[in-house]
């Protein structure tokens, strides 16, 4: 079990609002895992939308494209914030989740996907090319 005193602190662990999600999270069917795999989730959907901004038809469907990026980057940072905090302050960390991974193995996976789904983005020759008003 990890050691409560060695975690980083953040303000955001004793907010009112963060510990009321954590007992709905904690007190539902719901594994830190779980919620580190809707983090990835919520990383891969943010670096699609921002690719899919060079290749939007429209200033709306940009802008639209940009909001959903913003808010889904900080869904990924919510989720990162509830998996330790059910895991650990809702007593439902485990070694391993069932997949062999242990969620913080997840939740790093997740922190550095939007930058990496980018970088790993097929060159620019092989997509096709955005479109641009005249």
């Amino acid at each position: 079990m990890t050691d409560l005193k060695n975690r980083r602190p953040l303000q955001s662990r004793k907010s009112g609002w963060a510990n009321r999600i954590t007992a709905f999270l904690a007190g539902r069917a719901i594994t830190p895992n779980q919620i580190s795999q809707a983090s990835i989730a919520a990383a891969l959907l943010a670096g699609l939308a921002f690719w899919m901004t060079a290749y939007a038809d429209s200033t709306n469907l940009k802008g639209a494209l940009l909001i959903l990026a913003a808010l889904t980057c900080q869904l990924r940072l919510l989720c990162n914030l509830f998996d330790g905090m059910v895991a650990i302050e809702a007593k439902k960390a485990r070694p391993t989740g069932r997949s062999g991974m242990n969620f913080r193995t997840v939740s790093q996976i997740s922190s550095s996907s939007s930058a990496s789904d980018l970088a790993l983005a097929p060159p620019p020759s092989v997509l096709p090319q955005p479109h641009v008003p005249s």
